[in-house]
């Protein structure tokens, strides 16, 4: 399932985990009245329904592993097997990323052509080591918590520098400016307000 939180309740009519429930019961359930009325009814996607309707609209993708720890190789490994399935050779490689490593550990031996991005709420020197570890191509850090000479060090080090979650066109603007690759962004509408994104 493509699912944010961990928990039903922000997004949907139901109640729990999301681990707790069966995919008839997690279909079933309405995650579109949260967001507006005009989405009433609409289900959770699964992974490859959504990677299927992104590959037909031509646009790129970064599938987020969030893995219930006890858990993290095998939904890994779930996720990325069904990417596979449904993903275009033709198109451009996913981004594969996570806060966890034992989930990018297994990502990569099975995607071993697609690229990962190591996730982290701020920079510390020691992420360049993990970064290597896994053989990332990107540390994916809170716009919150970059600065102009970390992004220098990630760089020097050999790894692209993306920022999450930004909203804001004149953030962006900053966050470019200090020399970021990427950006993640909840309201792709909005950003493109921003200098860099046309």
């Amino acid at each position: 399932m493509v699912f944010h939180d961990a928990t039903l309740e922000r997004t949907t009519n139901g109640l729990g985990r999301v681990v707790e429930h069966r995919l008839d019961e997690l279909k079933s359930l309405d995650a579109g009245s949260w967001f507006s009325r005009r989405f009433k009814d609409e289900p959770i996607p699964t992974l490859e329904e959504a990677l299927t309707t992104i590959a037909s609209l031509g646009m790129g993708v970064n599938i987020e592993i969030k893995p219930d720890p006890e858990n993290a190789k095998q939904t890994a490994q779930l996720a990325l097997q069904a990417a596979r399935r449904v993903w275009p050779n033709s198109a451009p490689s996913p981004l594969i990323s996570s806060f966890d490593d034992e989930a990018l550990t297994a990502a990569a031996a099975l995607c071993h052509d697609w690229p990962i991005g190591l996730l982290a709420e701020a920079f510390e020197p020691r992420l360049l080591t993990r970064a290597a570890q896994l053989r990332a191509a990107s540390l994916n850090l809170d716009e919150k918590a970059v600065s102009s000479a970390q992004i220098d060090e990630i760089h020097r080090a050999g790894f692209a520098v993306l920022a999450y979650t930004v909203n804001d066109p004149a953030r962006a603007d900053q966050l470019w400016g200090l020399g970021v690759d990427a950006l993640f962004t909840d309201d792709p509408k909005a950003l493109r307000r921003s200098e860099r994104i046309d």
